[in-house]
């Protein structure tokens, strides 16, 4: 893009479309070929605009962003009037070129391109100028829209790894520019408790952050350790995961997002070496005492930390992965272990009979109440007051059919392989 000239998507494919000069006019065109012409429209009036491979030009799956020492342009000439294409000083790879553009691999983007069909008349030249005038950072994208994936309870140790590793590489991650904030994270990674949310429980915690008191807060004895990795067996949005550490008088929490669906073989596999499972989505910080209703993701972990701590959800070990058993005990480190957070049991609520004369509810229905919180004494002579979280119920007969204007929810799909043993 030119200096100044706004980001521009096209209006029929959402596309980014490039800048291009002539004659001292300006007009906006497609990266890469396309079946129609280029309607343009600030891409910030667009919801989703779409991001191109700047190599390929065939995939929106984009992982790393590269940066030239100086902006980059192409003159097309032998028309009416010579036309520059101004492509600015960032460019964005898919995961087929990023390692080939490690490599300085001009053929073998040239390759993808060509196979691609939609890559730049000139892309050989272009890739070369680029190529020439890299910086040696490169920066992971983390806005890229992969379809959120649940993680395998059993995968979580390896995870948690790649994740740290992660962290303390030379990779530029977007939102997590301090480094001292990369290295408190992926320290408070290394000595986490990893824990994975059944669909119930999942489920759950969303209600209650979603119904999160303006005056709620967390205390010193709410968290269940001082490091933890938690993973979502029902993605929260994008989301699937999410960490805290101790960190600067509270925690330090950051969410994360999977990378990778939609890819296989050596590109899945690059992937997965170079970044592994998660990139980071957020991050926040949480004091003892402050509200976490400005934020989603304190309100999100204020929902777990207080079910666990008033007992309305517990955890409790899963049987270790045996490949990642073996595999630690190679190295001769101790096989972390995984425990599976979940809703404690409770039967449907019966409901009281009353002998007032109102018409009162419908009893030959069972309706779903949600999961909510409540003020509650407790302590010596229930002289202290706290939140406690309730878990969604059904109140009726236990024998009577789902009330029709109730929420329908899934509340225990648990994958039988990362079930605990009954």
């Amino acid at each position: 893009m030119g200096a100044n000239a706004p980001t521009m998507a096209c209006r029929t494919c959402l596309d980014i479309l490039n800048t291009v000069t002539a004659a001292g006019s300006t007009r906006y065109a497609h990266a890469a070929a396309a079946d129609h012409p280029a309607d343009p429209v600030p891409a910030s009036t667009i919801d989703r605009p779409r991001r191109l491979c700047d190599f390929c030009g065939t995939t929106h799956l984009l992982t790393f962003a590269y940066t030239t020492a100086g902006p980059v342009s192409t003159l097309k000439v032998g028309g009416a009037v010579n036309e520059l294409d101004h492509y600015g000083t960032i460019f964005r790879a898919c995961a087929a070129c990023a390692p080939r553009i490690d490599a300085r691999d001009v053929d073998g983007l040239a390759r993808v391109a060509r196979a691609g069909r939609r890559a730049h008349p000139a892309a050989e030249a272009l890739h070369r100028a680029i190529l020439d005038d890299l910086r040696p950072a490169r920066a992971l994208i983390c806005s890229t829209d992969w379809t959120p994936t649940p993680l395998p309870a059993r995968t979580l140790p390896k995870v948690r790894d790649r994740l740290a590793a992660l962290l303390r590489g030379a990779d530029l991650i977007a939102g997590l520019p301090d480094r001292s904030s990369r290295s408190a994270l992926a320290d408070g990674l290394d000595r986490s408790t990893l824990t994975w949310a059944n669909a119930q429980a999942s489920v759950w915690a969303r209600e209650l952050a979603q119904a999160t008191p303006a005056e709620l807060t967390v205390r010193w004895e709410d968290a269940p350790s001082d490091a933890g990795l938690l993973a979502w067996a029902e993605p929260n949005g994008h989301d699937t995961a999410l960490s805290w550490t101790v960190h600067d008088g509270g925690w330090q929490v950051a969410s994360y997002h999977t990378v990778g669906s939609g890819l296989a073989g050596p590109d899945l596999q690059h992937l997965r070496e170079q970044v592994g499972w998660l990139a980071p989505s957020a991050v926040t910080h949480i004091r003892p005492g402050q509200p976490v209703t400005d934020d989603p993701l304190r309100c999100l972990l204020a929902a777990v930390w207080i079910a666990v701590a008033c007992q309305a959800a517990e955890s409790v070990p899963l049987k270790p992965d045996p490949a990642l058993e073996r595999t630690y005990r190679r190295r001769g480190q101790a096989v972390p272990q995984v425990r599976l957070l979940r809703v404690r049991p409770r039967p449907a609520r019966q409901p009281t009979k009353s002998s007032g004369t109102g018409t009162g509810l419908d009893w030959k229905f069972k309706t779903w109440v949600s999961g909510r919180y409540r003020w509650v004494a407790h302590g010596e002579k229930h002289s202290e007051r706290r939140w406690q979280a309730v878990a969604g119920y059904w109140l009726g007969p236990e024998d009577a059919p789902i009330n029709p204007h109730s929420a329908v929810r899934v509340l225990d799909r648990v994958r039988p392989v990362d079930a605990p043993e009954r």
